[in-house]
């Protein structure tokens, strides 16, 4: 009977996420469209795009073109629902993004700060993040993490710098920011970001060569569809 019943769990999880992640790939559809293309029950459907909206992961607002019959209702994902934030990091300032579910970059500021590794630093710019933040009324719940990006080469774990002679950067620590910023923090080389940005835009890409073109250039190789070094 337990078993029984957790096979009932796993399966609405799953009927849900292929829902949505219909919809977060079509970027616009609608019920009937999802029921022909999933080959799902209409009132699985249903049950599935109630739940959905109920908790905020999607929309139902204005009507297709008719085709004759009735019009479809328009159903997107709220891509808002989660925002992330990127901080690039160099020599004279720092860069600030905020991207949604698609990775669309719905709010960018440059901040001069010049780098250096002091606790006043790290404090004046996590200061600034948090006042990005709320500039742009993010409800701090629905920041997934922060993303920083910086000159330099990061230890296979990602906590510290391992290399920066560009910014003098050596041995930078992502504690530096995580016990700064109460939302989870990622350290990452800049030209590995920016290769795996272009992994995000072109997911058909297998092997290419990234070049970075900052005050000082910098490069990644992507092969197998993977970043092999930034």
């Amino acid at each position: 009977m337990k078993e029984k019943g957790m096979t009932t769990i796993t399966l609405k999880k799953i009927n849900r996420e292929k829902v949505y992640q219909y919809i977060y790939q079509q970027k616009e559809t609608s019920k009937l469209q999802i029921v022909q293309d999933l080959q799902m029950g209409l009132s699985t459907v249903s049950q599935n795009l109630n739940e959905l909206e109920n908790d905020g992961l999607i929309s139902r607002n204005g009507y297709f073109e008719s085709t004759g019959g009735r019009k479809a209702q328009i159903i997107k994902i709220v891509e808002d629902f989660r925002i992330s934030i990127g901080l690039g990091i160099l020599k004279d300032m720092f860069h600030i993004v905020a991207v949604n579910l698609y990775g669309d970059a719905v709010a960018t500021e440059t901040i001069e700060l010049p780098y250096e590794s002091s606790d006043a630093y790290y404090s004046a710019l996590a200061a600034n993040v948090e006042l990005f933040i709320q500039k742009n009324h993010y409800d701090p719940e629905k920041i997934e993490g922060i993303s920083i990006a910086t000159q330099g080469v990061i230890s296979p774990d990602g906590n510290v710098v391992t290399y920066g002679d560009i910014m003098g950067n050596a041995n930078m620590q992502l504690s530096d920011f995580s016990s700064r910023l109460p939302y989870p923090c990622h350290l990452e080389h800049d030209s590995k970001a920016a290769a795996d940005l272009e992994l995000w835009n072109h997911p058909q890409f297998d092997s290419a060569l990234i070049f970075l073109l900052n005050p000082n250039l910098g490069g990644a190789i992507i092969t197998g569809h993977e970043v092999h070094q930034g």
